[in-house]
């Protein structure tokens, strides 16, 4: 009997092959009913709600020992079969859930754990006896009632193969993987450029003036009078001058503030009574609006012929214009009068400096003068030298070759004095195949000839050759 530590339908039974069929031989329940045919097959009836639990009615091997077939109830569309320790494939359930196949691997003949698991998570067990006669335990109508089963006799012939089953249904759609993970991030661009500047708004128009004060009553202190509007802003400042070819515009001066506001109108004459006290202060006035920007100075003239002028340095911005002179005072009111006028309104705000003039236009390019004579060539000495230290004829001059005689292949250049004036650089080629030719030495003797002493050495066997050689002495630059 064996038990799942899961939630288990409480279904087990076991199945004995005998020659090609296998037979289910008990099932636990109460109410259960074995009817064995005669070959030896066997129905199994259980009464138990299964309540979507799967049950296993009954099991077959086919002949082949190749596929497991299963009939029960409450199969789902893609159960989870283990017989054994082994998960079985090939699993095909039928439309109703109460019928499905798996296909074998190859087993050792012995009784099994069947494993059915559903989706839900309920597992229906049973025990199965593969190539194995196993004793039915439990009741079963038989010819025999008691006794034990006789020695099972010799292997039957294989019986013939059954015909193909029925195609099962197509399993339904498995669920949705889950999502992958998000990707990396991209790398954040780079930054755009800054968007143009927005224009300057339109100033708006000036309030109308606001009406005079009520006059006061008779003997009361009349009230202030009201506050006279702001002078118009000055007029924008004169163009800068032109700037000079090739440097930025000079920037115009700033305009003459604007003059001071008009003094607010003195209240009307109440009726006579006492001196009315002094009128409060009026409030200050609003800034005056800020003058309009000077206009651009007029582009430069082109500039002449010629090579372009360097980057010239930014202009000076121009001087802060002075701020607006101070309104004149109201007029004191008479006694018994309406309050003296305000105090005047603050000093409207220096207009903006005029714009840069633009930068004048490049000059042309001017016409490319003649070319200069040629340069004097550099001193110097070259020439072809033959392993016996002769000079080949035609290949140098101006200088002498001497060759050692012990050891071989080193030969001396001499450069008279008076032929050069500065510091000779020399270079040597081989002429001889498979030598390297390198200077060895450079020196002046003590009556200032240039020494350069030059060797010449086997590739093979590094040893010092008598070969030919191409060199050339070249006066250095510069003073």
């Amino acid at each position: 009997m064996f038990r799942s530590a899961r939630r288990t339908a409480a279904t087990v039974a076991f199945v004995m092959t005998v020659s090609t069929t296998t037979t289910i031989a008990a099932a636990e329940k109460k109410e259960k009913a074995v009817n064995t045919t005669a070959n030896v097959s066997a129905t199994i009836t259980v009464t138990a709600e299964s309540n979507g639990k799967p049950v296993i009615t009954s099991a077959s091997v086919s002949a082949d020992q190749t596929t497991l077939f299963v009939e029960g109830v409450s199969f789902n569309s893609h159960p989870s079969v283990v017989l054994g320790e082994v998960q079985l494939t090939g699993v095909v359930v039928n439309a109703g859930g109460r019928h499905f196949s798996a296909l074998l691997p190859a087993l050792t003949a012995g009784t099994y754990l069947l494993q059915v698991t559903t989706k839900n998570n309920w597992t229906a067990q049973f025990a199965v006896a593969v190539g194995v006669a196993v004793a039915a335990e439990g009741s079963a109508s038989s010819s025999t009632s008691s006794g034990h089963w006789g020695e099972p006799g010799p292997e039957g012939p294989p019986g013939p193969v059954g015909p193909a089953g029925p195609a099962g249904a197509t399993g339904a759609t498995g669920p949705a993987g889950p999502a992958g993970a998000d990707g990396l991030s991209g790398a954040t661009g780079a930054t755009g450029p800054g968007g143009p500047a927005g224009a300057d708004g339109r100033p708006g128009a000036m309030g109308p003036a606001g009406p005079a004060g009520v006059p006061g009553e008779a003997g009361a202190a009349g009230l202030p009078g009201l506050v006279g509007p702001q002078g118009p802003a000055g007029p924008g400042g004169p163009a800068g001058p032109a700037g000079e070819q090739g440097f930025p515009g000079v920037a115009g001066s700033t305009g003459p503030a604007g003059p001071a506001g008009v003094p607010g109108l003195p209240g009307e004459n109440g009726p006579a009574g006492p001196p009315g006290l002094t009128g409060l202060e009026g409030p200050a006035g609003p800034a005056g609006l800020a003058g309009p920007a000077g206009p651009a100075g007029p582009a430069g003239p082109a500039g002449l012929e010629g090579p372009t002028g360097p980057q010239g340095p930014a202009g000076v911005a121009g001087p802060t214009g002075p701020a607006g002179e101070n309104g004149t005072n109201g007029v004191n009111g008479a006694p018994g009068v309406a309050g003296a006028t305000g105090a005047t309104g603050q000093a409207g705000p220096s207009g903006p400096s005029g714009a840069a003039g633009p930068i004048g236009a490049t000059g042309a390019t001017g016409a490319t003068g003649p070319a200069g004579p040629a340069g004097p060539m550099p001193v110097f000495f070259a020439g072809n030298v033959m392993g016996n230290a002769t000079i080949r004829s035609g290949f140098g001059g101006g200088f002498s070759v001497t060759r050692f005689l012990a050891p071989l292949g080193i030969y001396r250049i001499t450069i008279p004095a008076a032929s050069y004036s500065k510091v000779l650089i020399p270079t040597v080629t081989p002429v001889t195949a498979r030598t390297i030719a390198r200077v060895m030495q450079l020196q002046r003797d003590a009556a200032l000839n240039y020494l350069i002493d030059i060797e010449l050495h086997d590739i093979s066997t590094n040893a010092l050759v008598d070969g030919e050689f191409m060199f050339m002495a070249l006066e250095r630059s510069g003073p």
